[in-house]
């Protein structure tokens, strides 16, 4: 009888070992996909500033070669025009085309 309890105590020790060790394992499989998901917000972020940075210039540039051709005026309403069409298309269109891609990167990240 001494023995049954023996292993039976032994038994509920490696339980318990085992359970520990899918915890930790857990654990460590949240942390690793947690951090692939920050990494990859911190690189859409730096990528979205530096976007930004170079359509500043782009509009900068484009508004100097059509003042060449108009007043400053017009070239800078043509221009705000341009970029007022393109954030309407891309606001019309970010339930078809952005939303589902940045869908599919984030779910490829989490479990790829």
């Amino acid at each position: 009888m001494e023995e049954l309890k023996s292993k039976a105590s032994d038994l509920a020790d490696h339980v318990g070992g085992l359970l520990d060790t899918y915890y930790q394992l857990a654990l460590v499989n949240v942390t690793k996909k947690s951090s692939t998901v920050a990494t990859l917000a911190i690189t859409l972020l730096f990528i979205g500033v530096f976007s930004v940075c170079v359509l500043v210039f782009i509009g900068v540039g484009l508004v100097v070669w059509l003042s060449t051709m108009m007043s400053m005026t017009a070239a800078c309403f043509i221009v705000a025009a341009f970029y007022m069409v393109l954030i309407v298309a891309l606001w019309l269109l970010r339930r078809k085309l952005i939303l589902p891609a940045v869908r599919e990167l984030l779910v490829r990240k989490i479990y790829g």
